[in-house]
């Protein structure tokens, strides 16, 4: 606005439009004065021509003269104002609409950040729930012994299993030689990869895993030694004396172990010691032995493995 005018800052459109319409009042009110005193001097004018006027009147016509000129100036600065105030309040109203249009952009933009911060979110809680589980499914693995799952030994009546095969045969109980193979090559399995583990080598044997057909070998002569029976008489030895002297073999290998494990822990021993063909005292050898002796025999065997085993997974790290 001028320096005449009533406002001299930058008006918000709201108030411009409440300006623009004081100002159409005002400038309507100066105009009807403006009217109301040229309707008067035009009278007294007509007055004026009788020379009877009186000095005081012709004083007043002056004045009202005077209050004309000021009530035409108003009229010029209000109509002048008027004019600002429009192109004002014009320049508000696109503004206005650009403020719209950047609100509009705005808004949709907010929208459209706060759908992906929701995608994000849900992202990023599946990421952790998946997270959470495998960090629980790594530690269930941690804490789980691989040689436990993979070699269970366990005891059924007269006889130690090893991952549900029965090792020995009872009179009463025959149990299938093809079950008995298989546990010898289970058990051989267990013992060689304890070895392993523990980084040791066996002097003068090397056990060869063979499921059913396991066979330990001399490493000295080469000489091979079968694991495992056919099932053929005890009386005619055949076959048998092959399967007695792996199953020795077998010991010496596990005293072998033993003796390692022994330096490294003192306070480690077998509940059933190896001596020779002998383990706890009863003979391994299946020719020319009871067969509760030589069942037995095993089921010692299975519980020094088991012992072994147990060392293994607490001392060693997976």
């Amino acid at each position: 606005m001028s320096s005449m005018g009533e406002v001299d800052h930058p008006l918000c459109k709201e108030c411009s439009d409440q300006l623009v319409e004081s100002l159409e009042d005002d400038l309507l009110d100066a105009e009807q004065e403006l009217n109301y005193y040229r309707e008067f001097l035009a009278r007294s004018q007509e007055e004026d021509a009788d020379p009877r006027d009186s000095a005081l009147e012709r004083e007043e016509l002056q004045k009202l003269r005077f209050e004309e000129a000021g009530l035409q100036q108003r009229v010029f600065q209000l109509e002048t104002d008027r004019e600002i105030a429009s192109q004002e309040l014009a320049s508000l109203t696109v503004q206005q609409a650009e403020v719209d249009r950047d609100s509009e952009v705005y808004w949709k933009e907010y929208s459209e950040f706060q759908r992906q911060l929701r995608e994000f979110l849900e992202e990023h809680d599946c990421i952790e729930m998946r997270l959470q589980n495998a960090s629980a499914s790594l530690s269930r693995l941690n804490k789980t012994n691989i040689y436990n799952d993979t070699f269970h030994i366990w005891f059924e009546g007269h006889f130690g299993t090893i991952n549900g095969f029965r090792l020995g045969r009872l009179q009463n109980s025959p149990v299938d030689w093809a079950e008995i193979n298989a546990a010898w090559g289970q058990t051989a399995l267990l013992l060689q990869s304890m070895a392993e583990r523990l980084k040791f080598t066996f002097n003068k044997y090397r056990i060869v895993p063979l499921g059913s057909y396991t066979r330990i070998e001399n490493v000295e002569d080469e000489t091979r030694f079968e694991l495992y029976s056919t099932g053929a008489s005890k009386l005619f030895n055949f076959g048998q004396s092959s399967f007695d002297s792996a199953m020795i073999a077998f010991l010496d290998c596990l005293q072998q172990l033993t003796l390692h494990v022994e330096s490294r822990d003192p306070q480690f021993h077998l509940p059933y010691p190896v001596v020779k063909d002998k383990i706890g005292e009863q003979s391994i050898r299946f020719v020319n032995s009871k067969l509760e002796t030589w069942t037995k025999a095993l089921k010692n065997l299975l519980t020094d493995l088991k012992w072994c085993l147990a060392w293994v997974s607490k001392m060693i790290p997976q």
